[in-house]
């Protein structure tokens, strides 16, 4: 306690000398002259007894310099009132530096069901009474009935009190009575339903419970009514009787009888009549001897593949039964004995002639009793079925053909066929009669097609889909050329050329300095080749002849050889590498020389020249490799100090697939385009994610021109963020992952651009004028990558944009209502990139309602409920009503209601709803209608529209 009376008396010390302190910040240049409100809090609506927040608030103090100061940091302490003890709208005085300001807030009286009506028994004549009462201003009431066998509720004209009293008649047997109340603020409550019975109205409000006993157990009927004078008659019926027989004996409202195996399955009703002759007849039921011999359940019909176990399984009722199945296979005309199978439950292995069977079980028990299950079919879904057929396929001359074709079934065989182009009849493929065929193509296949017939055991047939051949040369080209190259005498010189083509050959031709002709270089009949120089190459040149395997030929472009004095030998070559992603890969490469550097560079899989690998300029280097690397090319340039070049060897990456428990990057680092405008006032954000435990992360960065990556300090995180600058444009980051077993993955680069305008809107929203109710539109077009739409809104007088979450698109059409007269809305673009704009404002003119205007003039208000109101329906109240109402002004008006869920945005038709009320119950603790909203779309006969003001539904727990 005395912790709690120091803190008080230093926050009341602290909000007393706030003033002094203010001037004695300010006494060595300036002091507060004045305060203003320069932003509102968030909250500005109250319930009396709620206490001030000052959330949001900001103050603007001027100081007798002339400069302003802005202060957030204002308590509820620095304001008066604290605490609002009156509904209205009030001022709230703020304090800062000596000088004060103020704000208007509104208080309201929070309304609260504090009474429900209840339900009535009484008898006919008797003076009634129900109460509903809200506490809250100004609150008025309105009952409305509804009368035992009507579809609608009416209105109870004169009952607009709290508590409303009335004389019951004859027709107030099960009548249904429900109150409204509706505040000063429009909030709209609902009562519970409350019912009134008559007890002096004849009716059976207990109903007989059919039962289920043992032989020579004694058994019991029993109901309960009201009425006057009443008298009781129980009739039964027996298995087999034509018709009902009076009860003798039985004639008071819950009768005992001891019952035997005659009595089951009987059923027995009871006839009530009172003093004035009207009789009721109760429900009828059953009742059931639980130790006669009776089938509950029969086994169910099975489908399943041949050879897979079937099982099935009978349900009985009875004393020491005994079981016996059966079978009947398809086509047969009588069942047999499946022998071996004496039990409740059964299991057996199929087989394909059991497609169609029938199985069934026989059960009796001690006195003889026999029946017969209902019989279970079998479906064997083994059978001979066609999955797949054969795909067609593009092949090259001498190239192979391969077909394939699935089916299920057993005792399968194959059998192939061919239909060349032009040809009238299949012709069948001698020696291909498996599954998957395959053959060498010549140029005569060019649109065949081929087929496959199978057949099953039982000698049915089936044919596949037909599959066409195309038969496609490949042009004859070379894609990359012979290079020129360096060589000292006895230093080995390598030439290659790629082409593209079918069954390409090669021959190297050579002309030495001075010669007038070309010679075939003997021996040198591949793609690529190597000769150790002597002293006449130089100057000479090679060339390379390339033919394809239909007679066409192609020469390459001449490299020439020139002899220098320094040679380089490669004594070590680089080594292929198989990895998987994202791990740290060497390759090496060594050399004698005077003055030797190194250039590494890369060929990626299908790429058709080498790019130069620019930040590694070594002789060993260890790059991290990623996903996009398998079959990728390194190699390395070796110059001297006179600039004599050769190149290593080409060192191939295999990237192999990762498994579900490998350490493991699962998501990678975006490169990003981001917009220069924004860069000041956002973080940027980079994320990677990896499967392993114990990890730990850094990130690195290497801004454009630098060589040389840089530990990115403080950012060690799966999720890291900066502010950026313009010196990022162009730089690269990455992210190293460590687990606990001290093993490390390099993720991918990301790379950053920044660009001037990377959203361009290209059409504005526009002013729009209009009036209550309709639907206006507005639009924004833009220029971007992945845009997303999210618009927002301002009414008139407020000083803070809303969200306004359901509407997501390019074009939007909200209907207006009469709050929206000088209100804003502007969208905000968002790219793929998190760069985001805004669109200018458009501002809504809301016209008033002409004489004669189609227009509505009471909107639906929203509706609140208790669950300890609601929960009283288990007591057999019935349930309680939520209406909502619209009411317009019109010719020929037609009604449709929509709904949406809690946290939905997309509208959903009210079926049946189609009245200017639409109505729902909820049924005890029924949270179904909790946050839904509703509006009421109402068309007039010239189809003009109008969508009423949205109402929403509240289920409160208050118990």
């Amino acid at each position: 306690m005395k912790k709690k009376v120091w803190s008080f008396a230093f926050v009341l010390l602290a909000a007393l000398l706030l003033p002094f302190v203010g001037a004695r910040v300010y006494a060595a240049g300036a002091q507060v002259v004045s305060i203003a409100i320069k932003d509102m809090p968030t909250k500005t609506e109250y319930y009396v007894g709620e206490y001030l927040n000052t959330n949001g608030l900001a103050v603007r103090a001027t100081l007798s310099d002339g400069s302003t100061v802005d202060v957030t940091s204002i308590q509820y302490t620095d304001c008066t009132p604290w605490q609002f003890t009156e509904d209205g709208t009030q001022q709230v005085t703020v304090r800062y530096g000596g000088q004060t300001a103020t704000y208007t807030v509104n208080v309201k009286l929070k309304p609260q069901v504090v009474a429900q009506p209840q339900n009535v028994t009484t008898e006919i004549g008797k003076t009634v009474s129900f109460t509903y009462n809200v506490t809250g201003k100004n609150v008025v009431y309105q009952w409305y009935y509804k009368k035992n066998g009507s579809s609608d509720w009416s209105l109870w004209k004169g009952h607009t009190t709290s508590t409303t009293t009335a004389q019951t008649n004859a027709t107030w047997n099960h009548m249904r009575l429900y109150c409204t109340a509706v505040d000063a603020y429009g909030n709209r409550f609902t009562s519970r339903t409350a019912s009134v019975t008559l007890k002096d109205v004849l009716e059976i409000y207990q109903q007989p419970y059919g039962i289920s006993v043992s032989t020579g157990a004694d058994a019991t009927f029993s109901l309960k009514s009201y009425g006057k004078a009443l008298s009781y008659q129980w009739y039964y019926q027996k298995a087999g009787d034509a018709s009902p027989t009076m009860w003798k004996g039985k004639n008071t409202a819950e009768i005992t009888f001891t019952a035997d195996r005659s009595w089951n399955k009987a059923t027995a009703y009871c006839v009530v009549t009172d003093g004035s002759g009207k009789s009721v007849t109760s429900n009828t039921v059953g009742i059931k001897i639980k130790d006669v011999l009776e089938i509950i359940s029969s086994p169910g019909n099975v489908s399943l593949q041949s050879g897979k176990n079937g099982y099935f399984s009978v349900s009985v009722q009875g004393i020491n039964v005994q079981y016996q199945w059966y079978y009947k296979k398809k086509g047969a005309a009588s069942w047999s004995i499946w022998k071996g199978h004496t039990m409740r439950d059964v299991t057996a292995p199929s087989n394909d002639s059991w497609s169609g069977m029938q199985v069934r079980c026989r059960v009796t028990d001690d006195s003889g009793e026999v029946l017969y299950s209902n019989p279970a079919v079998i479906t064997i879904i083994g059978k001979t079925e066609l999955v797949e057929s054969p795909a067609n396929i593009t092949v090259k001359p001498g190239g192979t053909a391969s077909f394939t074709v699935k089916a299920s079934g057993t005792g399968l065989s194959y059998q192939w066929y061919y239909k060349k182009k032009g040809a009238s009849s299949w012709s069948i493929w001698k020696g291909h009669t498996a599954a998957s065929t395959s053959a060498v193509a010549n140029d005569t296949w060019n649109g065949m097609q081929v087929r496959c017939v199978i057949k099953d055991g039982n000698g049915t047939s089936l044919t596949s889909g037909i599959a066409t051949v195309t038969v496609k040369r490949t042009a004859l080209a070379i894609t990359v050329q012979p290079q020129d190259t360096n060589a000292a005498v006895g230093g080995n010189v390598s030439f290659a050329v790629k082409a593209q083509g079918d069954g390409l050959s090669y021959q190297w031709y050579y002309k030495k300095k001075g010669a007038s002709s070309w010679s075939i270089w003997k021996g040198h009949t591949a793609a690529s080749t190597t000769a150790a120089a002597n002293d006449t190459w130089d100057g000479m040149q090679v060339y390379c002849a390339v033919k394809d395997s239909y007679g066409g030929s192609l020469s390459s472009a001449a490299a020439k050889i020139t002899l220098v004095k320094q040679i380089i030998t490669v004594t070590s070559q680089p080594k292929n590498v198989t990895t998987k992603a994202n791990h740290k890969v060497t390759f090496s490469v060594a050399a004698k020389g005077s003055g030797l550097s190194y250039q590494w560079y890369y060929k990626k899989k299908a790429a058709t020249a080498w790019s130069i690998w620019l930040e590694y300029a070594a002789a060993t280097i260890q790059p991290p490799a990623n996903g996009s690397w398998n079959g990728m090319q390194v190699r390395c340039k070796i110059t001297d100090a006179n600039d004599n070049s050769v190149y290593s060897d080409a060192a191939t990456i295999t990237i192999l697939p990762t498994n579900e428990s490998d350490f493991r990057i699962l998501t990678q680092p975006r490169s990003l385009i981001l917009d220069k405008s924004t860069l000041g006032s956002r973080n940027v954000a980079f994320t990677v994610d990896a499967n392993g435990s114990a990890m730990t992360y850094q990130w690195y960065y290497r801004k454009s021109g630098q060589a040389v990556w840089h530990s990115w300090d403080g950012h060690n995180t799966a999720s890291t963020s900066a502010r950026l600058d313009t010196t990022w444009d162009g730089a690269q980051l990455y992210c190293l992952i460590t687990n606990g077993d001290g093993q490390q993955l390099y993720s991918d680069i990301a790379r950053i651009t920044i660009s001037s305008q990377v959203i361009v809107i290209t059409a504005q929203p526009q002013n729009v004028s209009t009036k209550p109710d309709r639907q206006v539109t507005f639009s924004v077009s833009a220029n971007g990558t992945g845009l997303t739409y999210l618009w927002y809104y301002m009414k008139s007088g407020s000083r803070s944009w809303s969200a306004w979450s359901e509407y997501t698109a390019a074009t939007i059409q909200p209907p207006a209502n009469d709050t929206w007269n000088g209100m804003q809305v502007r969208c905000r673009i968002t790219d793929t990139y998190g760069n985001s704009i805004e669109s200018q404002p458009a501002t809504v003119k809301i016209l008033p309602y002409e004489s004669g205007d189609f227009r509505i003039v009471s909107h639906p208000s929203n509706q609140v409920r208790y669950t300890s109101d609601l929960e009283n329906y288990y007591a057999g109240s019935g349930p309680s009503v939520v209406p909502f109402y619209v009411k317009a002004e019109g010719t020929n008006l037609t009604y449709q209601w929509y709904y949406r869920e809690k946290n939905q945005t997309a509208w959903t038709k009210w079926e049946g709803q189609t009245k200017d009320v639409a109505s729902f119950e909820v049924r005890g603790w029924d949270f179904t209608w909790n946050g839904r909203q509703v509006y009421c779309l109402v068309t007039n006969g010239d189809g003009q529209q109008l969508c009423s003001k949205i109402a929403g539904v509240s289920i409160i727990m208050d118990n």
